[in-house]
C-alpha cells in the first residue's frame, strides 16, 4: 500500500506538529474479558463460513488433491499441534507486515494475561499502513488455510478450516483496533505497544480519535 505524497514510508520519530490524541489499551481486565465474548461467535460465524466454502468446492469436485504420498486424516495430536502452530503463524503474519514497512520487529508473551504480542518499538505507522499489519494475520492465513485446503485430502482439510476459524477468532482485538483505526484521518500516525496503539494527529486536526 502505498503513502500519500509527502508522507514517508519509514516513520521513526514523531513529525513536528504531532501531539498525542488517546491511547487505546487493548489488555486491560475489562478489554480481555469482553474481547474473549466476542471471539465465540467469530470463532462460530468464521467456522460455517469455512466449511460452507468447503462444501461448495467439494460440491463442484473438488478437492483437487495435488500433494501426493498425504495421509488421508491427521492423527488428532498432529492436527491439535497445528492449531496450536497457528498462535506463532499469527504472529508472524503481523510481524512480515511490520518489516514490509521498513521496521524490525519484537515477538513476546504476557504469561499473566495470556496474551501474544508483535510489536515494533517506537515504530509509527500511517493509517492505512497500520491497518495491513493489523489485519495481515486474518487475511494472509485465511487465503494460506482455504487454498492449501483445495489441494489436500478432505481429512488434513478439516484442520485446515478449524485453524482458520481459530485464527479469526484470535484476531478479534485486530477487528477491533483495524476499526479504531479506519475510523481515523489519513493524517493520524499510530504507534504500536504491547498493550495497545497510541495514536498521534497533527495539532491542527480536526476529528479523529473515536
Amino acid at each position: 500500500m502505498t503513502t500519500r505524497p509527502g508522507q514517508l514510508r519509514t516513520v521513526r520519530e514523531l513529525p513536528p506538529g504531532y501531539a498525542e490524541a488517546r491511547f487505546f489499551h487493548l489488555t486491560t481486565l475489562r478489554n480481555l474479558l469482553l474481547l474473549n465474548v466476542a471471539a465465540l461467535p467469530l470463532l462460530v460465524g468464521s467456522g460455517l463460513g469455512f466449511f460452507a466454502l468447503l462444501s461448495l468446492v467439494y460440491g463442484v469436485g473438488g478437492p483437487w488433491v495435488l500433494v501426493p504420498g498425504l495421509p488421508e486424516n491427521l492423527h488428532p495430536l498432529a492436527g491439535i499441534g497445528f492449531l496450536l502452530l497457528t498462535i506463532p503463524l499469527h504472529e508472524l503474519a503481523h510481524g512480515l507486515a511490520i518489516q514490509f514497512y521498513g521496521h524490525p520487529v519484537r515477538y513476546g508473551v504476557k504469561l499473566r494475561k495470556g496474551v501474544f504480542f508483535t510489536t515494533a518499538d517506537g515504530a509509527l505507522f500511517w493509517r492505512d499502513q497500520y491497518l495491513v499489519v493489523v489485519l495481515a494475520p486474518l487475511v494472509l492465513l485465511s487465503v494460506v488455510f482455504f487454498v492449501v485446503s483445495l489441494i489436500v485430502p478432505s481429512g488434513i482439510a478439516f484442520w485446515l478450516m478449524v485453524g482458520a476459524a481459530i485464527n479469526a477468532a484470535g484476531a478479534v482485538g485486530d477487528v477491533w483496533m483495524s476499526w479504531i483505526t479506519w475510523r481515523q484521518p489519513a493524517a493520524v500516525l499510530i504507534r504500536d505497544e504491547e498493550d495497545g496503539m497510541r495514536l498521534f494527529l497533527p495539532e491542527d486536526q480536526p476529528g479523529g480519535v473515536r
